[in-house]
């Protein structure tokens, strides 16, 4: 009786737990507007190049393109850091 317990919980559990791995953005970014994603990968470009007002510019029109995308802020506040 439980291996056939397991079997179902299983049947339920991994299809739903499978879904969630399927569905997750590619490049694992908070958001999924490809213009805001693209302000900030042109952001991480400035940086290597250490461009630093590019590098701010570039994040902060990510931000805007998207409220919730979590991304560009994180590197804003790394710049904001660095400059002290």
């Amino acid at each position: 009786m439980p291996t056939r317990l397991l079997r179902t919980i299983l049947a339920l559990v991994l299809p739903l737990a499978l879904s969630t791995v399927l569905t997750a953005q590619p490049g694992g970014y908070s958001t999924s507007n490809k213009g805001a994603i693209k302000r900030y990968e042109s952001g991480l470009d400035c940086m290597r190049m250490r461009n630093w007002s590019c590098a701010e510019n570039e994040f902060r029109k990510a931000a805007e393109a998207d409220k919730a995308f979590v991304e560009p802020r994180i590197m804003l506040a790394e710049i904001a850091e660095r400059n002290g």
